[in-house]
């Protein structure tokens, strides 16, 4: 499952993003890929949102997307500076499986089995 964010991840857009989210891993996906390329603007609910959905775990502006394992991978997050920037100067940045491009990301999971 793939999903692209364009714009805004913030108090206004992260209660859309987690319904959006909700539904399109109903089914329990192994993988949840987060294309971050076009977020413009990243605050603490959007961050909370990814750490939740990372986490596999309900928090204030999170969701439950497990009843199978799903990994979440965020692409596009190194190198957009509205993203790196903010979960660097956190220390979050590293907390995420991350990969510059869907291409990259494909290629690694394969590899990987």
């Amino acid at each position: 499952m793939v999903v692209a964010i364009v714009g805004d991840l913030d108090l206004q857009t992260v209660p859309q993003t987690q319904a959006f989210l909700r539904h399109a891993t109903a089914r329990s996906p192994r993988h949840l890929v987060v294309d971050m390329a076009g977020v413009t603007f990243l605050s603490s609910s959007g961050i909370s949102l990814l750490i939740g959905v990372g986490n596999g775990r309900p928090a204030r502006a999170a969701l439950q997307l497990r009843t199978v394992e799903t990994r979440l991978h965020l692409v596009g997050a190194r190198g957009n500076p509205h993203v790196e920037r903010t979960l660097s100067l956190l220390g979050l940045l590293d907390h995420f499986d991350t990969a510059p491009d869907l291409d990259t990301l494909l290629e690694r999971l394969q590899e990987s089995g």
